[in-house]
């Protein structure tokens, strides 16, 4: 019963993990695009954070991971 329940918080950390690691990857991208094309994040930025909502935007219209 122990090894099920190690498993089991093993397999919910590397969820976490991927999930945050993809995170960063969306961040990142909204960076460059903000590189690209001036004021282009502010759009890119809503449109993340509505199919995704484990991000959210700071005052600065910054995307942010919790």
């Amino acid at each position: 019963m122990a090894t099920k329940a190690a498993r089991i918080l093993a397999w919910t950390a590397l969820d976490a993990s991927v999930a945050s690691r993809a995170a960063r990857s969306t961040v990142a991208a909204a960076s460059r695009a903000e590189r690209m094309v001036p004021g282009s994040r502010a759009k890119l930025s809503a449109a993340v954070v509505s199919r995704r909502p484990e991000l959210r935007l700071s005052s600065n219209g910054r995307l942010e991971t919790p």
